[in-house]
């Protein structure tokens, strides 16, 4: 079926082309495309010359030419243009269907024996991850880089931290203050009366 789709897609040789006459040009049609294409854009009178009660050129081309003889049964059975437009239309797109079903599953094929080698060197990361993991490591650097550089110049210093005062750290409360500010005049007091009875006898 494979080989079927490609024939009947593909071009005939060159002394199998179509010839047409359209309004004094010559046009040749070498594929199924062609002929629609043709077809599209051909007169009414142009149409008639190949299509008659007693005749069908692009049938027996068909036949003939292009290897598809179930499509030209069908062009026997009908008689006007867009009839036939939509038989190509549906023959064109049946294999390329075919072709399409035979890529996906050898691209399916290809794929499963891309995993089976990426099993088999297990050791070897793929190189995305590689790529993947350099690009941190770099990043990692680039961080460090700045860091050192803030330190060299005082930034950091300057910018990121703040001299905290020590009673910001630990924080004392107030009856501890009075307390302490107590003791400490009282104290102050006794060393001061020491002092005056040593100096000067008091």
């Amino acid at each position: 079926m494979k080989e079927f789709a490609k024939k009947i897609l593909s071009d005939v040789s060159s002394s199998e082309e179509f010839v047409l006459h359209i309004s004094g040009k010559v046009r040749k049609v070498k594929n199924l495309i062609d002929l629609k294409i043709e077809l599209g854009q051909m007169s009414e009178k142009e149409f008639k010359h190949h299509v008659r009660n007693d005749r069908n050129d692009f049938a027996v081309w068909i036949k003939d030419s292009v290897g598809d003889e179930k499509l030209s049964r069908d062009f026997l059975h009908v008689s006007d243009r867009e009839a036939m437009i939509s038989l190509l239309k549906s023959r064109i797109d049946f294999a390329i269907s075919i072709l399409e079903e035979d890529n996906k599953a050898l691209m399916k094929d290809e794929l499963k024996q891309l995993k089976e080698i990426e099993k088999k060197s297990k050791k070897k990361l793929p190189v995305d991850t590689q790529i993947k993991l350099l690009e941190k490591d770099l990043k990692k650097t680039k961080l460090n880089e700045d860091l050192e550089k803030k330190i060299l110049e005082d930034k950091l210093y300057d910018d990121d931290v703040r001299i905290i005062p020590w009673d910001e750290l630990n924080p004392v409360p107030v009856h501890a203050r009075i307390v302490e500010f107590v003791f400490g005049l009282v104290i102050g007091m006794l060393i001061g009366l020491f002092l005056a009875r040593v100096f000067w006898g008091v």
